[in-house]
């Protein structure tokens, strides 16, 4: 399947992304998924600015990536589908007829009123919330921030 990785991490497009998981999963395109960001000129052009040359990095809102899912899916070009947070990425599994086998969860860094699940993601209660619904619904948590990180099934956290 051309969408070669699904991942959750607030600070989006980043060295561990661009480092680690681009050649790792050989990807040629990144898809940030957010309504917010697909709007916002300035966010969009400071996101994509650490981007390599020759990777693809396109920002859809919701409905346009839904919309958009099979097009993705069936295209030669390994895609990695990029959430800021697990609420957008539970709505848009949501949506969706075909859910992915897991989601990494990168490193996430909210400012106030956090829980710790595991040694590097801290997360919000609504975090923590669309995080167990999204594992109710059958897709495996991989929290990890690089390839190389060993990885934690996120769900034994949860409880």
């Amino acid at each position: 399947m051309p969408i070669v990785l699904w991942r959750i991490d607030n600070r989006l497009i980043h060295a561990q992304v661009v480092e680690g998981w681009v050649p790792s999963v050989d990807a040629g395109r990144v898809v940030v998924v957010s309504d917010e960001f697909a709007v916002d000129g300035s966010r969009k052009q400071m996101t994509a600015c650490v981007a390599p040359e020759g990777l693809a990095i396109e920002f859809l809102d919701m409905a346009t990536a839904t919309s958009r899912f099979n097009e993705l899916a069936d295209d030669p070009l390994n895609t990695i589908l990029l959430f800021p947070a697990p609420q957008t990425a539970l709505a848009f599994i949501s949506l969706l007829a075909t859910r992915p086998r897991s989601i990494n969860v990168g490193g996430m860094h909210y400012a106030m009123t956090l829980v710790t699940l595991g040694r590097f993601t801290d997360f919000s209660t609504q975090d923590k919330e669309a995080l167990t619904r999204i594992v109710g619904l059958g897709v495996k948590l991989d929290a990890r921030s690089t390839p190389w990180d060993k990885s934690v099934d996120l769900a034994q956290n949860l409880k």
